[in-house]
């Protein structure tokens, strides 16, 4: 183990939710974009430690990981003013993806927001 800065500790894994909660409380004014809904394959730990903070979640590539209903779940549980899709390259076919995210049970509003219209509010600051 090492650190990071101040009291941030780090060991074998990179990516953990818990540390990139320990991040944001130390810049909490970098503006983030968690992948994989903050947690491959942790999705839930993701969603325990990333919920209250200021990061955005990735949702590309969760797809075949997830079943909708579930996805849909960690979007409401988030909001989808914090969800983003496509800034991490799909590593499944594209098209597919798109497919997915269209099917999802969500306000036309929030499909907007998830597609486009957080990525252009970041990129606008």
């Amino acid at each position: 183990m090492y650190r990071l800065c101040h009291n941030v500790v780090c060991s074998c894994r990179y990516s953990h939710p818990e540390q990139l909660k320990q991040i944001l409380a130390l810049f909490p004014h970098w503006q983030v974009i968690a992948a994989h809904l903050g947690g491959w394959s942790i999705f839930d730990t993701a969603l325990t430690y990333l919920r209250n903070t200021s990061c955005f979640l990735d949702l590309s590539s969760c797809f075949p990981f997830l079943p909708m209903e579930k996805i849909e779940t960690y979007i409401s549980c988030y909001g989808a003013e914090r969800i983003l899709f496509g800034t991490d390259f799909p590593l499944w076919s594209p098209e597919q993806e798109v497919n997915h995210f269209l099917q999802l049970h969500l306000p036309e509003k929030d499909k907007e927001k998830i597609a486009f219209r957080n990525a252009r509010e970041i990129l606008n600051q």
